[in-house]
């Protein structure tokens, strides 16, 4: 029997009696992790960069920049799902050299 290998994601959960590491990813969801967490982190900071630059600190600024934030968020997962493929494949030819 084949056992897969999986990543650990280490989430503390408290039942109640004992505390446990509750979530496991299968390694074959590792691109989309890695999409999802490299897209919310981008996202977040660019669109809180840009709020800024284009209005400053005005009232509501963490409003403003948390809606900015997911709209940039739900461009960016899908954009680097599709494009990070291909931006590999130039990288590897990039760094062979």
């Amino acid at each position: 029997m084949h056992v897969r290998k999986k990543i650990l994601i280490r989430i503390i959960c408290y039942n109640g009696e004992k505390i446990k590491e509750c979530s496991m990813v299968s390694i074959k969801y590792l691109h989309q992790v890695q999409a999802l967490l490299l897209s919310g982190l981008m996202s977040f900071i660019m669109s809180g960069a840009i709020s800024f630059i284009n209005l400053g600190l005005v009232a509501g600024f963490v409003g403003i920049w948390l809606h900015a934030w997911v709209v940039a968020w739900m461009i960016a997962f899908p954009t680097i799902l599709l494009v990070f493929p291909f931006a590999r494949k130039l990288a590897m030819k990039i760094a062979s050299k």
